[in-house]
Formats: structure tokens, sequence, C-alpha cells
């Protein structure tokens, strides 16, 4: 016994990995069937709703990257997956308007979703939205239904669902401005559409954000990481970018917690989460800024886990899809991760799933 302790001890003093803990047997990555576009989305809404996976909007540049002269396109589409070895069914219906970069959660087998942005109708831009939607699929059509507003137009921003509350966190107020919002509401989604209305929170301690990641894990939120924005020397916004995080419950309110150890800007979210913690799949870390945006290879594949009751994060493994600005979903006991952006101005249609259980 005490030759193998010593044996241990030697492997983990000499393996150039031993600081990072090991791949959960459990983290275990699916290709699903990819959206039947061949461009994919940047920015869309996600949800389950009877008993089907549902994608809608977003946006992405199909005749050519920006840097090309390329303009960004959005979209009203709802598609509809129904099983995980099925294919993605374009549904006829629409989105009441042209949308991307909103919050989606899932509750009592509707999807919500909040703000977001459009395009201007004279075509010269986009702005932010104010609209908060619900989606329900019966089998053979979706039904959208309006619910009461955001507060204010919100784009970039973040979102969970905590028991029956919808949490709408940050953001900013459209694609010019230059600084982000400070913000938290919420929305309890069990009381009758007569009675729901926006309640402020107060604010977390840190700097305003948008682009950050939420969670709710043992029903508590969690917010960590995005960027704030300031003007640059020609007036236009300029992103600083943040790995601070927080803790937030009702009777105690805000605290800090430990920072993520890179910054993990527009990862997928709502994180997924597991008995012990959440993770932060993939992110934009800042560290490619100094690289032109048309030769920017992509974003890092590093999976964080974040344990509540340690306080603590470490690296969990690899992505095969490194992605950006795509929601998550929880469909099936997996976390969904529908489409997204891959680098600058490219998309990707692919759509992943991510296997949190040994069972299965």
């Amino acid at each position: 016994m005490r030759s193998l302790a010593i044996s241990v001890i030697i492997i983990a003093l000499c393996c150039p990995n031993s600081g990072r803990a090991a791949e959960p047997a459990a983290l275990r990555w699916q290709k699903l069937s990819s959206l039947p576009d061949k461009e994919g989305f940047a920015g869309m809404a996600a949800g389950v709703s009877g008993e089907a996976l549902i994608a809608a909007g977003g946006a992405n540049f199909p005749n050519g990257c920006p840097w090309e002269g390329g303009s960004k396109v959005w979209y009203d589409d709802l598609w509809v997956l129904k099983s995980l070895d099925g294919a993605w069914q374009r549904r006829p219906e629409r989105l009441p308007r042209l949308l991307g970069y909103a919050v989606s959660v899932t509750y009592r087998d509707a999807v919500i979703i909040a703000g977001g942005e459009t395009p201007n109708t004279d075509g010269t831009g986009s702005h932010a939205v104010a609209d908060v939607l619900r989606l329900r699929w019966d089998g053979s059509q979706i039904i959208t239904e309006a619910l009461p507003p955001l507060p204010q137009p919100t784009m970039n921003a973040n979102g969970v669902l905590v028991g029956p509350f919808f949490y709408v966190i940050g953001g900013t107020s459209g694609p010019t401005a230059t600084s982000t919002y400070h913000a938290v509401w919420s929305m309890n989604l069990a009381i009758p559409l007569d009675e729901m209305e926006w309640v402020a929170h107060p604010k977390w301690p840190g700097p305003p954000r948008m682009l950050a990641v939420t969670a709710n894990w043992n029903g508590e939120l969690f917010l960590c990481s995005g960027v704030d924005l300031h003007a640059d020397a020609e007036g236009k916004p300029a992103r600083t970018y943040l790995t601070d995080a927080y803790h937030y419950s009702l009777e105690h309110g805000w605290r800090k917690i430990a920072a993520v150890p890179r910054a993990v800007v527009a990862a997928g979210a709502p994180a997924p989460v597991d008995d012990a913690g959440f993770l932060i799949v993939s992110g934009d870390d800042a560290s490619q800024l100094s690289i032109p945006v048309a030769e920017r290879t992509g974003f890092p594949a590093t999976i964080w886990k974040y344990e509540p009751l340690r306080n603590r994060w470490s690296d969990v493994g690899k992505t095969p899809a490194p992605r950006v600005t795509l929601p998550v979903v929880m469909w099936q006991n997996r976390a969904i991760f529908i489409s997204g952006e891959q680098r600058p101005g490219v998309r990707s249609p692919e759509v992943w799933s991510l296997n949190l259980s040994a069972k299965d």
C-alpha cells in the first residue's frame, strides 16, 4: 500500500496536467441533427414545449463577413426538434418580429423570450426591444403570446429561471451604446397574466455588464464574467472584459465569489448544472483581440466548473464545439447547445448534446 501511495505521488508530480481536474466520465458529448441552414445563427432563443425542443430567431452574415462588406441579417424563423435522433423542422409560424440576442428560458411547458435586437425598418441598423413572448408547441403549431414587456429595451442581457421567477440581468440599450445596464429584474411566471409585473432587485456589487453567464444551482442565482462598455477615442463602444462572479439570494442579497480563471464572455447560457455545481463551456477570453478580426481562429474549448460548496473553479475538459452567443437548454436530461458563433462573423448550424449523467 505504501509503495502504491508513493507511485501515485510520483505520477502526480511528474504529470504536466496534474494541476487540472480529471475530465469526469459523465462529461460526454454527442452531435445531434444540425439546423438545416448552411450558415447557422448567433443569438438564437430556445426552450422546451410539448416535449419538443424549440429554437427561434438569431442572426448571421449570409452574404459575407463584415470585413468583406457583408451585412448582418436577422430572422424570425421557428424550428422544432421532436427527438434526440430526429431532424429539425422549420415551422410555417414566425416570431412577431425579426429577433436575435434575446434572453430565453423554459417554464411550465413554454419558452419565454425577453428583449433582444431587431433591425430598423429603414434598413439603417438595429435597435433593442423590450418585448417578452411566451411560445407553446401543441404538437401541430407554435402559439405565441405577449407577456408584460421589460422596463426598458434590452439586448445582450443574461437571464435565468429560479423557481417561477424569471430574472433578466444587465444587458445594454442598443448596438451603439457605450455603457451597459446595472439592473436586475424579475417577473413571477406562475401568476395570471394580468397580474404579472417586473420587479427591481438590488444591483450586484461589481461593474455593470452584458454577455455574462448566469446559472441556477440549488435554487440560487449566479452571475459570472461578461463585458462592460465604454467609449473609445472615436466615441465608439469598446469592451472591458470581466472575470468577477457573484451569488445572489433573496435572503442575503449579493456576495462576491471566486473569480472565473479567465473571461468567458457570451458562453452558452444559462449554464448547465449537476449536483456539485455548474459548467461554463467555452466563451470569449479576449486572447485574440490583438489579432485582426479576419484572422481570428475561434474561442477557447475549455470547460470550467464552479463548485459553490467549495467556492472553487476547475478545468474539467474541453468541448468539441467552442461557441459563443448561443442558448443552452436542458432537454431529456441533457444540456443542448444550439448553433452559435464559432469565430467573429462566422456561425455554425451544429447542435451538440452534453450528457451530465453517468447512467445514460
